[in-house]
């Protein structure tokens, strides 16, 4: 990444109760540190090199990148959603903090702690846009660029990544399966 740009650490801005992140409309972009991307298999499963990467200059890749009608209500979504039953049953969970999950293979009913901990890891940027379409187009814009984004599954169509977001749909899949039918089964009993 040749640009200086300001990015904030998740931790930070939850302990600050998401003040800092504005309410319009935008873009967000996640970043990974090395040791995510590593258990993750993103260089097991993408034919891109790490240079291809976006980079920060301490080294977290950018993963990910997703559009929101409030930045901070969809950002805070995604960092401490609450891993309610209903929630992975009614398919109203993040789909990012599915992916993670997914990817971390946390047990479901006890995950929440730990995936928020990850979500503390990560750092996030974001820019504030105009209106919804202007969001989209940037979105558009940069998952059709030649910057490889693993997680975004949704109109990703970069064959660099194909291998890692076919394992990614795969493990999402099964993921919520085995643990709808533990959340089943537990209110079965229950």
């Amino acid at each position: 990444m040749s640009e200086e740009v300001e990015t904030f650490a998740v931790r930070e801005l939850r302990m600050n109760s998401w003040k800092s992140v504005p309410t319009q409309c935008g873009v967000y972009w996640w970043y990974f540190p090395e040791t995510f991307v590593e258990e993750f298999g993103v260089f097991d499963h993408c034919t891109c090199a790490r240079d291809e990467f976006e980079s920060l200059p301490s080294g977290e890749l950018l993963l990910y990148v997703g559009v929101a009608k409030s930045l901070r209500q969809r950002t805070a979504w995604h960092a401490e959603q609450r891993l309610t039953q209903s929630s992975l049953r009614s398919g109203f969970l993040s789909t990012f903090r599915l992916s993670l999950l997914a990817l971390c293979d946390f047990p479901y009913a006890t995950a929440e702690s730990y995936i928020n901990e990850v979500f503390d890891e990560l750092r996030v940027r974001w820019r504030s846009c105009e209106n919804r379409t202007e969001a989209d187009e940037i979105e558009r814009q940069v998952i059709g660029s030649n910057t490889p984004l693993p997680i975004n599954l949704r109109d990703n169509h970069d064959p660099r990544t194909e291998s890692f977001r076919t394992r990614l749909s795969q493990l999402r899949k099964t993921y919520k399966s085995e643990h709808r039918t533990e959340a089943a089964d537990s209110t079965a009993i229950g």
